[in-house]
């Protein structure tokens, strides 16, 4: 099987909805297809039509490089940029140092009206090209887009591919589309280099997310503040990455009051939209833009999710800034199942999929089966029948369903590494990973008059906050803080009684959640 060194920029990240709107007769069964897409890549342009990998070059007299960290209390970013680079075709090489400490790298040139599509162009500090649009076999992740490039290391775990200390180098290639309108002249190239360190003894790993909600896709901040569905979800996909030892971290959430965004139709619209972080996002945060509706027959048609970037960039305001998730059916998502699944984990999936691709991961398979990832790890897939494919039930298999959970443990490795993920030192902690749940119990359960919510074993003694939902998500009591246990009587916020059923009682104690399932008796 051909490894894949280069995608088709335009559908990248993209999972496509196969089976249909999810409906409660579709999650009787997680493994029958629930959310299932499929991301289809186009034939890349032929690489006849590309110039080789060549040696010259056009000097940049003392090409200015300023260095910031976006936040002085985490002191694991550094943000290396570069103004005014000439490129024609390719720009001079650029000496970039690694030292011990730092663990991820990820490049990213952008050149402002360009016609051309741009490569970041790697060599290690033996002088080897080790990332290029057309290399054979290359060890970086990376991706030629009109306008712009990226290149990533680590993203293979292949002997003699690491990120080891030394003098790198990069430069910038413009890359004439066949057919296109580029070539015209010299470019100019702004570049930011980001690099990861992890020098702390003890560290959590966290991604800060920002919800952005387009007009009409159903969800607002105000609706998911007191969502029981949203509050599942978000736990759901903590679990779905916390095998890469990644933890979901602060949560904000942000309408975009931008009429032309309520379809996303296209790549190009896609594209703008995402720059709209510039407005909306926040530093070194995911952004999370949540959608309704695509044109009928157009290139998102079908879409459930997608990514800007393979890898996404580590700031705002660019055309890759940020993943995109379809919100229908989320909100009808119906309670778990017998065997304990509910569509809200298939969301938690797609969550985890698209996130995938921004910190820098390819499709295990491709669905066309011609190509696959860089990664020794993921098993390959020679099977007609997708469903019967050793890596199907990976994270980043193409089809998207309930059982997709499983992250190689290069994955694992790779995931922390990218910028935009938080290095935070933990005090007092042995394991590096703090204890997110509450541990509780509750009794009688069930029960007839009321119900005690019982701390058994939590972080501190910070009082318990319950929230009572019913299995629609309506918020119908809440309840106030009490140190170790509290008790709900039955009874909603106008004092009447709930009728007999089933009911969720969340409990918060800080930043840490948990949700019950209670049943009341007649």
């Amino acid at each position: 099987m051909t490894q894949l060194i280069r995608r088709a920029s335009r559908t990248l990240g993209a999972a496509s909805l196969i089976a249909g709107v999810v409906s409660p007769a579709l999650a009787a069964d997680p493994f029958d297809g629930l959310l299932s897409g499929q991301a289809v890549c186009p034939v890349s342009p032929s690489a006849s039509s590309r110039p080789p990998v060549g040696t010259d070059q056009t000097r940049v007299p003392d090409a200015p490089a300023s260095v910031a960290i976006d936040d002085p209390f985490a002191r694991d970013l550094l943000f290396m940029r570069w103004f005014g680079i000439v490129v024609d075709p390719v720009s001079e090489e650029i000496p970039i140092e690694i030292r011990v400490s730092h663990v991820g790298l990820t490049i990213r040139a952008d050149v402002r009206g360009s016609a051309d599509e741009i490569s970041v162009e790697l060599l290690d500090p033996k002088g080897q090209l080790i990332a290029c649009e057309e290399c054979p076999d290359a060890p970086a992740v990376g991706e030629a887009k009109v306008g712009r490039g990226t290149t990533q290391m680590p993203s293979t775990d292949r002997p003699g591919w690491e990120l080891d200390p030394g003098l790198y180098s990069f430069r910038v290639r413009a890359i004439p589309i066949e057919g296109g309108a580029g070539g015209s002249g010299p470019l100019t190239a702004t570049v930011t280099a980001s690099l990861r360190t992890d020098a702390a003894v003890t560290v959590e790993h966290q991604l800060d997310l920002n919800f952005i909600y387009l007009p009409d896709c159903g969800l607002t901040p105000a609706i998911v503040d007191t969502s029981f569905h949203f509050a599942q979800f978000l736990e759901r996909a903590d679990v779905w990455m916390e095998p890469t030892g990644i933890q979901i971290g602060r949560v904000t959430h942000r309408s975009l009051d931008r009429p032309e965004f309520s379809v996303v139709a296209t790549w190009k619209e896609a594209g703008r939209m995402f720059r709209t972080s510039a407005e909306v996002g926040r530093p070194r945060t995911l952004n999370v833009y949540c959608y309704d509706t695509t044109e009928p027959g157009s290139e998102l048609s079908g879409a459930v999710g997608f990514s800007g970037g393979i890898p996404g960039p580590a700031f705002n305001g660019t055309r890759d800034s940020g993943i995109a998730l379809k919100t229908s059916p989320f909100m009808n998502c119906v309670p778990p199942n017998d065997k304990g699944y509910s569509c809200l984990d298939a969301y938690a999936s797609l969550f985890a999929h698209e996130v995938g691709h921004y910190l820098g991961f390819y499709h295990t398979t491709e669905a066309d089966l011609e190509d696959e990832d860089p990664l020794s790890d993921t098993p390959r897939c020679e099977e007609a029948n997708l469903r019967d494919c050793p890596d199907y039930d990976y994270v980043m298999f193409p089809l998207i369903h309930l059982a997709n959970w499983i992250w190689s443990g290069q994955q694992n490795l790779i995931a922390k590494t990218h910028p935009i993920v938080r290095t935070v030192p933990v005090v007092g902690s042995e394991t590096g990973r703090t204890q997110r749940t509450v541990a509780l119990e509750s009794s009688p359960n069930p029960f007839r008059e009321s119900v005690s919510i019982r701390q058994v074993g939590g972080w501190n003694k910070a009082p318990l906050g319950l929230s009572v939902y019913d299995v629609t998500g309506r918020r119908i009591r809440e309840l106030a803080p009490a140190p170790e246990s509290v008790t709900w009587d039955g009874r909603d916020e106008n004092g009447r009684a709930v009728p007999a059923g089933v009911y969720f009682v969340r409990a918060r104690q800080g930043v840490r959640a948990e949700n019950l399932r209670v049943v009341k008796l007649r």
